[in-house]
């Protein structure tokens, strides 16, 4: 799958039409076969310095660690990791204008951006994937009851959900972007934390991720990037 392919399936800008391509979807194919086939997909979503692989990357593992560190069964911690690797997948379908801006988003964008959690669950099909799928919608529901997609009340939210949310916050702080550098630990759990009093996570879970990286070291892999790129001859 190119490069030139996947950037030719985001809009180019709000409101512009668009049409799921057919290789999105396949049906003959089995749960483990879909779930690598998508995370392709996420792979190969570049666009200049924008990129999906390394942030999603960081929340899928981050979650899965997470979930073991709750003591959730391992079952459980699989979950959270793949739903991690594809929380974001739908953003192939949000227009670049969005994705890529680095402004204020104006009413009209805010609304693309908010699709994208069911946008990617709804290329999770299989039907051994439901809960991953489930996990992918509710990614952004706020405990608050103001997320979206669908305004879910905080109780309704998936557990895993409301892990993988504080990871997804924690993580997008951490990482370095194309508008700033890689941010410490201790900023980025100060802004976790302010989202967590903001009601747009749990903020149980947020000091739980804080009290476990104080003993698990960790750093985004656009860090690892920036460290083999000025290693390069």
């Amino acid at each position: 799958m190119t490069t030139e392919l996947t950037c030719a399936r985001h809009r180019a800008k709000c409101g512009d039409p668009f049409v799921i391509p057919e290789d999105l979807i396949v049906s003959s194919e089995t749960s483990d076969e879909q779930i690598a086939r998508l995370f392709e997909v996420v792979r190969s979503c570049v666009h200049g310095a924008y990129t999906l692989e390394h942030h999603s990357r960081d929340v899928g593992t981050l979650s899965g660690r997470f979930a073991l560190y709750l003591n959730h069964p391992s079952e459980e911690s699989r979950l959270a990791e793949l739903a991690g690797l594809l929380h974001d997948l739908g953003k192939i379908f949000t227009p670049l204008d969005v994705l890529c801006g680095t402004g204020k988003l104006t009413a009209e964008a805010l609304a693309e951006m908010y699709r994208h959690p069911s946008d990617g669950a709804d290329l999770i099909l299989h039907p051994e994937l439901a809960e991953i799928s489930r996990l992918v919608r509710c990614h952004h529901e706020w405990p608050s009851g103001e997320g979206y997609p669908s305004h879910m009340p905080g109780p309704e939210i998936p557990p895993l959900a409301r892990l993988i949310s504080v990871v997804d916050w924690y993580a997008a702080c951490r990482e370095r972007r194309t508008y700033r550098p890689e941010l410490s630990h201790e900023k980025a759990m100060e802004l976790t934390r302010i989202a967590a009093r903001e009601g747009k996570i749990d903020a149980y879970l947020t000091e739980r991720l804080d009290q476990m990286l104080s003993l698990e070291e960790w750093h985004p892999s656009s860090s690892e990037v920036e460290a083999i790129w000025h290693a390069a001859p």
